[in-house]
């Protein structure tokens, strides 16, 4: 079963994104790579997985801010701190990232 977080809006992501040690956070237009970032979610019960659908207008200033011009993109957060970035559904590449981060 999928752990995945679908926040309802910015404030609920921010507060999720500060309060969990790491966390990696999906920013996707469709639903290509979120079966892979679910099974994921089983594979590292330690890490938040948290999914923003970009097809919601409300979540574009976010990825301005941060920078996404493209989709998926997955960034990693460890202790607050942006861990890393991966543009694209390269599953093996996000799952090497949280491996070493989550321990």
């Amino acid at each position: 079963m999928s752990k995945v977080v679908r926040p309802r809006n910015v404030p609920q992501y921010e507060q999720l994104r500060t309060a969990t040690r790491v966390i990696a956070v999906l920013f996707r237009k469709d639903d290509a790579f979120l079966s892979e970032f679910d099974q994921l979610s089983i594979q590292f019960p330690k890490v938040m997985f948290v999914d923003i659908d970009m097809n919601n207008p409300k979540w574009q200033d976010l990825a301005d801010a941060k920078g996404i011009k493209k989709f998926p993109t997955t960034k990693i957060y460890k202790d607050r701190e942006l861990a890393s970035t991966t543009v694209g559904a390269l599953q093996e590449k996000v799952s090497e990232n949280i491996q070493k981060l989550a321990h």
